[in-house]
């Protein structure tokens, strides 16, 4: 609290404090409140002490302000709920100025437990039960970043086990398009792909007879080429999104019926049969068969 004593010269010299009455808190307190005193220039460098009178009469030691001119409040004043208070300044050559008496209020408290004050022994108590929960905060945090790390390891475990599902799901889908691929080069079989999507480039088909391939969806080959067979059938088949992918230089369509040589004579298929099948989405490649791509390519089947 800023108190700021002024000098009056109306009538002859005065000092006295801005303002009339100073509040201190409640009666018996200590420390709450700093009182800061602003004084007149005629008093630099000189003693200046605080005088207070309490309600009763009482009169406590006097107080020398230090340098900082600054006053802790403490029971010299609360110790009663109102009294006087005044400050004197000496230079010690025979001057002295009073300032004029001002009053100061403490509001009214009781009394807690039956103590003013605080015993070393609470005190130690209460330091004591802040530094343990301090402690206990400071494990906790411990324990919550252990319990972070432990979650972090978990997660990138994870994730080397989502990854190696992953690798573990393409290799079996691998085996099972290259075990599809080697049932389609068998004769005498029935092959079922269960309306599933087989992904393939390209699949030869050389010398198979008596083979039935059903339910399968050729899905976003370049080609499917039969080379001399006999007596095959396709039923409910589905060619979709048949495409280059990205080899320019290759037929596009569902089927290509091509012969083999053998001992020097050239076997051609015979009995193909296409049953309740769908060829869509067959690309045109304008790359292929030397400027005549319309020959080769946007076909379901190729002769």
């Amino acid at each position: 609290m800023l108190v700021r004593i002024v000098k009056r010269t109306f009538s002859g010299a005065e000092y006295c404090p801005e303002q009339k009455v100073l509040k201190l808190g409640g009666e018996g307190s200590t420390g709450v409140e700093t009182l800061e005193f602003e004084l007149p220039e005629e008093w630099a460098g000189m003693a200046v002490t605080v005088h207070v009178q309490q309600l009763d009469g009482t009169l406590p030691q006097p107080v020398l302000l230090g340098e900082d001119r600054c006053l802790e409040v403490d029971r010299m004043f609360t110790s009663s709920e109102k009294g006087l208070w005044m400050l004197r300044a000496m230079d010690g050559n025979g001057y002295c100025a009073m300032t004029r008496p001002a009053r100061y209020e403490c509001y009214e408290t009781f009394t807690a437990d039956g103590d003013t004050e605080i015993t070393p022994s609470q005190y130690e108590a209460f330091v004591a039960q802040v530094l343990g929960a301090a402690n206990t905060a400071s494990q906790k945090a411990k324990d919550a970043q252990s319990a972070a790390d432990r979650a972090e390891g978990a997660a990138g475990e994870a994730q080397k086990a989502k990854a190696a599902a992953a690798d573990s799901v393409q290799q079996a889908k691998g085996e099972a398009e290259s075990a599809q691929t080697a049932a389609l080069s068998q004769s005498n079989c029935v092959v079922d792909g269960g309306n599933k999507k087989y992904k393939y480039f390209e699949i030869i088909v050389n010398n198979v007879e008596d083979l039935e391939v059903r339910n399968v969806i050729f899905w976003k080959g370049a080609n499917m080429v039969l080379e001399g067979c006999k007596n095959i059938w396709f039923v409910n088949c589905t060619w979709e999104g048949i495409n280059p992918n990205g080899v320019n230089k290759i037929w596009t369509c569902g089927i290509r019926l091509r012969g083999r040589m053998e001992n020097g004579e050239s076997i051609w298929c015979e009995n193909i049969w296409i049953e309740g099948c769908i060829f869509q989405n067959v690309w045109y490649n304008p790359y292929v068969n030397n400027g005549r791509p319309q020959d080769v390519s946007d076909a379901a089947i190729l002769p």
